[in-house]
């Protein structure tokens, strides 16, 4: 991990030093008393924590945030709920990239049992997202949300928002074609942007037809045929890229 997170709560309290964090600092950056580590606040601010004290029970520090505003990012990825192997990458690598959202839905041709997985119950997703802002040196972590089919999911996106969509079969243009201007000459950011990519089989006709409906765009990669974490990952890059 670059940065050590913590919960807006967990500061309060020294950290037990069984905690993988504590080990972390003490065992592969091997920081003693004194030292400085790069911490987080989740989804509040990084900064510089100092080591006050170490004992057998805990790790003493003291938090000082760099005072720098957390941005999110302006793009978020609407996709299918996947086998959780590939949807603990997703979490992970597109945290990690940096968006605002992350909408998973049953697609038509999702596997239903994947709904059911363990993954999805009491937001045991959350550690795979810490990871991917640790590993991103940043603490901003998405929003998650599910839905059990991909028309409830279009209900819930931001109304005004630019919306792409990755498909190997009716795509109208390359992704590198995208052109994005921003909503405002006095705000550098720009509009919301959505990336919807299909689930190990794609989308269905039925569903191609939905996301037109509501305003998506399809877009191509290339004519290679990509696994949806690596789907995701390609388009958000080219997309963040031109976000600026």
């Amino acid at each position: 991990m670059n940065i050590v997170l913590f919960g807006p709560q967990e500061i309060e309290s020294p950290l037990k030093i069984n905690d993988k964090r504590a080990k972390h600092i003490i065992e592969i950056l091997k920081l003693k008393e004194g030292d400085l580590f790069s911490m987080g606040i989740i989804n509040k601010a990084t900064g510089k924590a100092k080591i006050d004290k170490i004992d057998a029970n805990y790790l003493y520090f003291t938090f000082h945030a760099d005072g720098e505003p957390i941005e999110k990012s302006s793009v978020s990825l609407l996709t299918a709920i996947t086998r959780q192997i590939d949807a603990k990458r997703i979490l992970k690598n597109c945290t990690t990239i940096g968006v605002s959202a992350i909408y998973f839905a049953l697609f038509d041709k999702s596997e239903k049992s994947y709904f059911e997985s363990n993954l999805w119950k009491e937001k045991n997703y959350k550690e795979y997202l810490i990871e991917g802002a640790a590993q991103a040196c940043a603490c901003d972590i998405p929003d998650i949300f599910l839905f059990s089919n991909l028309d409830e999911s279009l209900k819930s996106l931001p109304a005004k928002s630019i919306r792409v969509a990755l498909d190997n079969y009716e795509a109208e243009k390359p992704l590198a074609s995208l052109e994005l201007v921003n909503n405002s000459r006095s705000c550098s950011r720009v509009q919301e942007i959505i990336l919807a990519v299909g689930g190990e089989r794609g989308f269905s006709n039925r569903e191609r037809v939905l996301l037109k409906n509501n305003g998506f765009v399809l877009y191509s990669l290339g004519k290679r045929v990509l696994r949806t974490e690596t789907a995701a990952v390609a388009g958000l890059s080219v997309i963040l890229s031109k976000t600026g």
